[in-house]
């Protein structure tokens, strides 16, 4: 931050213009304006916020971290674009995995856990999968989705054919959905084999 204002009573710190918080484990963490409330170990913007791995890209609007309990929160508009592998083939292009909700996003970095709310969408080269939640486990080191639940109103959608059922679980490294809870499949025949 480039201009910081401390309330003396009650030690609260507003931080201005391009605040960035750097994490001893590669995280990065930027917003225009953030509050660091010292006495709760608390850290809180309202504005647009964008968090950053070596193979994840996080944009929301709103956020609150508490390194203490290594938890964050964004609150709303969340779009998470991850590189789902650290193996990909040489020559290959990458393969990235694009979830997007309404909010919120919440991290657990000690369960290595995030926990997308609301209307998800995950889009990666195979496809498209919605529902009302969405759990990922990640790998600790790399910060990719080991894989993920798909929890609630679970809908598959790959061209013109859909699956649905009431949970799935994802595994972009396999590239592989399987889905669970009274599974069907809406099937449309090809229209040029006519």
């Amino acid at each position: 931050a480039s201009m910081a204002h401390v309330n003396q009573n009650t030690r609260h710190i507003r931080l201005e213009h391009e605040v960035t918080v750097h994490t001893s484990d590669g995280i990065w963490l930027m917003a225009p304006q953030m509050y660091w409330l010292s006495d709760i170990d608390e850290v809180r913007t309202e504005d647009p916020v964008r968090i950053e791995t070596d193979h994840m890209l996080v944009r929301g609007r709103g956020a609150v971290a508490h390194s203490q309990l290594k938890t964050a929160i964004i609150e709303r508009d969340i779009e998470l674009v991850m590189n789902p592998s650290d193996n990909e083939p040489a020559g290959q292009p990458v393969s990235h995995v694009t979830i997007t909700c309404d909010g919120p996003l919440a991290f657990e970095y000690e369960k290595g856990i995030a926990t997308f709310n609301n209307n998800v969408h995950v889009k990666d080269h195979q496809g498209d999968l919605y529902s009302d939640q969405l759990i990922a486990y990640l790998d600790q080191q790399t910060l990719t989705i080991r894989y993920a639940d798909a929890i609630g109103r679970v809908r598959i959608v790959q061209g013109a054919h859909t699956a649905h059922g009431e949970r799935a679980v994802y595994e972009p490294a396999l590239a592989k959905v399987t889905l669970l809870g009274s599974p069907y499949l809406v099937l449309y025949p090809d229209e040029d084999t006519q």
